[in-house]
């Protein structure tokens, strides 16, 4: 059977087991990760959701990245494969109004290793200093925050971003999702993932 567990941080909120059948499906709803005491606050938000099977599986979440905004859209977000990298590229990193639109990028890295890892955030655009940040994240723990929030960036701000853990066998995933908050649009996509 597969076993998915609701993570955020050490702590473990919920683990359910089921069996799937060969070539079968397993739908399943979650509302709104909050499990378990503290549900008011983020300590109580489950970020993230780890799966393990004795045999392959493919998988996908339907999510609504952008929660307390306007946007009602919702993105499929493929299950992300811990591959034991400790440094993440997302290409195109897009933040504020180019009217009619106003963009907004959530970036979220996943430290999926049994140690907390410091990670190092470098946002680069063309035509300006990059800005370099550090942030713990600990054991299964998950980053989740706006480029605009996690770099300070105002105005409109078009770039990319770096992410590199301080683990050398370390591991991080991580993605994007993008939303036009006048217009409503959504999609979530995931890192690139490199070993430096």
């Amino acid at each position: 059977g597969a076993q998915l567990n609701f993570i955020s941080g050490n702590q473990n909120f919920l683990s359910i087991t089921r069996t799937v059948q060969p070539h079968a499906v397993l739908d399943t709803e979650i509302e709104g990760f909050c499990i378990g005491a503290g549900c008011s606050g983020s300590p109580g938000l489950a970020r993230s959701l780890r799966v393990t099977s004795s045999a392959p599986v493919v998988g996908a979440a339907i999510v609504s990245p952008f929660t307390g905004t306007n946007i009602k859209d919702v993105s499929i977000s493929n299950l992300f494969p811990a591959s034991g990298v400790n440094q993440l590229n997302f290409p195109h990193v897009v933040q504020g109004v180019l009217s009619p639109a106003s963009y907004s990028t959530l970036i979220g890295v996943t430290n999926t290793s049994a140690a907390t890892q410091i990670v190092t955030f470098t946002f680069r655009e063309e035509g300006r200093a990059p800005i370099t940040l550090e942030r713990p994240i600990e054991p299964r723990g998950t980053l989740q925050e706006t480029a605009g929030s996690l770099f300070g960036l105002t105005g409109f701000r078009n770039g990319w971003v770096q992410a590199t853990g301080n683990v050398s066998n370390g591991s991080l995933t991580g993605y994007v999702a993008y939303a036009d908050l006048n217009g409503g649009g959504t999609t979530i996509v995931p890192a690139q993932e490199t070993t430096p």
